[in-house]
């Protein structure tokens, strides 16, 4: 889901003295957006087969 959270403007958090609220927010979703689209990129990743048996019996012999 996308973070497509849109600020009412700055003169309101001046005029209501939210500026340390407001930059806190920002700081987070500054953070969430970098994670977020790290989860994207990291979801595209593909596994790498490396031919590890499933089953020890197979070895069980040797």
């Amino acid at each position: 889901m996308p973070l497509n959270f849109r600020w009412v403007g700055s003169a309101l958090c001046k005029e209501e003295h939210w500026l340390g609220e407001a930059e806190g927010i920002d700081s987070t979703l500054t953070f969430l957006r970098a994670k977020q689209a790290e989860a994207a990129r990291l979801a595209k990743r593909t596994v790498a087969k490396l031919g590890i048996p499933t089953s020890p019996s197979r070895f069980a012999g040797a």
